[in-house]
């Protein structure tokens, strides 16, 4: 016998396939990129079940239900919630059920004012005197509305109170799941609750984004962009993690100034800039790249007098605050930023702060994390904080009248890193903004170990879109800015690329 979901799915399909619909060619429906190869259509075809539930256009659904005159029984076992409401606006009587505090009146204007308009009565627990986790509520409704259970389907998001208790009363139940299990079942945002099941320490800062990042991904429904998506629930918890990090030490080492180094720096002082309190340190945005430190530190083969010369115009040009320098960047192999900036400016101390770095006796710096930045130790490729924190600038060339002289030709790879760079920074400043709004500042105890545990979990995660979307990312893995390796290749990989590029050029030695 073919089931009533059997038929739907069938119905779907056929009215797709005549109108030569989206559905019929399988396109992603909440992506934001309609190039979408040919191979990731091919793979959502695959999984027929969930395609036809999932991305299936809602026109055909509301064709369905009202050509069959489609009933709340016949769906009932069918969890889903845009048949739900569609069978929902041909029902006789709609009436809302809460266990709630709230007087009815003001629920029911606040229900009017979100869209549903649509309902002839309201029964609030918090009046009545009986609720739906008991049960008594329901019995109260039926005895008032003077009908039997079979007339009735209850819809609701909790199992207990919702499912259960009204099962109890003989009516019918639609289980829709609410807006943490609809989030959870999704293969882009199942890694955030397996971070918070199995590795977060501070429970109630993961919760919390864990809920943000819920929101926003309900709110944007299919007008989601993978890549703004990504800046809020990768690059944003991190961010502000660091900036809140930096707040505690600046003020324990008594800063006048922060340099953020250019380019990984520049969300980082965004974000910086955007919540920092009163009297918190300056802040600067410092060109010191590895590049410019070979041009001008003496013992180096590229070292070139006229660009020491223009770097130390530069240098002077920048009005400090005090002599106590904190220099935050996100990771430090050779220190090249650190040498450059302690050789050039005029300043008493300099402390180094790093997400993280190799070991390195000679500088004073603090890293906020314990791991070093090995993509085998941390678990995930390093490049991808880069690349959510770097600014919309080309690679760095020179310093000429106290300003960077950027690169005039750029490759295909910066200019797609600088075109999705608004992306990706609307992002992160939408999930700070949104946190420091709710919790406050100074609030998220979230420190670079979890955040490191967190970024782990969706790297060792992705979905067969994120690896599509990732890989078209090319990241410079020199200290030239020349040879670009792929977000999603491996260490080993990245090695060979590396060593086959380079050669005995000097300029392209890996920092």
């Amino acid at each position: 016998m073919i089931t009533l979901e059997e038929k739907v799915k069938e119905f779907i399909n056929t009215n797709g396939i005549e109108t030569n619909s989206d559905i019929s060619k399988g396109l992603y429906k909440n992506s934001s990129d309609d190039s979408i190869v040919e191979e990731t259509n091919n793979k959502i075809k695959e999984n027929k079940n969930n395609f036809c539930s999932t991305y299936c256009s809602a026109i055909f659904r509301r064709k369905l239900i009202i050509d069959n005159n489609i009933r709340f029984p016949d769906i009932s076992d069918m969890e889903d919630p845009v048949f739900a409401f569609e069978a929902a606006l041909h029902a006789n009587k709609i009436i809302i059920t809460s266990d709630m505090y709230l007087p009815s009146n003001l629920l029911a204007k606040i229900l009017k004012e979100k869209g549903f308009k649509h309902f002839n009565k309201l029964y609030v627990s918090g009046e009545i005197g009986k609720c739906k986790a008991s049960g008594n509520l329901y019995k109260y409704i039926l005895e008032d509305l003077n009908i039997t259970p079979d007339k009735i389907l209850h819809i609701g998001d909790n199992k207990i109170s919702d499912i259960e208790k009204a099962r109890e009363n003989s009516i019918e139940t639609f289980y829709y799941k609410n807006i943490f299990e609809r989030y959870k079942i999704s293969k882009m945002n199942h890694f955030a609750f397996e971070y918070f099941d199995k590795f977060a320490i501070n429970k109630i800062s993961t919760s919390s984004i864990t809920a943000l990042s819920a929101i926003n991904w309900i709110n944007r429904g299919n007008c989601s962009n993978f890549w703004e998506d990504l800046g809020y629930n990768i690059g944003g918890p991190l961010a502000l993690s660091v900036i809140e990090n930096l707040f505690i030490i600046a003020k324990q080492r008594n800063f006048s100034d922060i340099f953020f180094v250019a380019r990984d720096g520049y969300m980082l002082k965004a974000v910086y800039d955007m919540i920092k309190p009163e009297h918190a340190p300056k802040s600067h945005y410092i060109y010191a790249s590895r590049r410019m430190k070979n041009l001008c530190i003496n013992d180096n083969q590229l070292f070139s007098e006229i660009t020491k010369n223009n770097y130390h115009k530069y240098a002077d040009s920048v009005a400090l605050a005090g002599e106590n320098i904190g220099i935050v960047d996100t990771c430090a192999g050779n220190f090249s930023a650190q040498t450059l900036i302690e050789k050039f400016f005029h300043a008493k101390s300099f402390l180094g702060i790093y997400i993280a770095s190799t070991l390195n006796y000679k500088f004073n710096y603090i890293n906020l994390s314990i791991k070093p930045h090995n993509s085998k130790t941390i678990g995930f490729n390093w490049d991808l904080i880069e690349f959510l924190f770097t600014s919309n600038e080309a690679p760095i060339e020179n310093m000429q009248d106290k300003k960077p002289e950027y690169r005039k030709i750029l490759n295909d790879n910066d200019l797609f890193r600088i075109n999705l760079f608004p992306y990706i920074s609307e992002g992160i400043f939408k999930f700070v903004k949104d946190y420091t709004k709710i919790f406050g500042i100074n609030n998220f105890n979230f420190d670079a170990n979890q955040a490191f545990e967190y970024i782990k979990c969706f790297w060792q995660n992705l979905s067969f879109l994120d690896v599509y979307m990732l890989s078209q990312i090319k990241h410079p893995t020199d200290s030239a800015q020349q040879v670009y390796v792929s977000l999603t290749t491996t260490d080993e990989e990245r090695v060979k690329i590396l060593n086959k590029k380079v050669g005995k050029k000097i300029e392209l030695l890996h920092n």
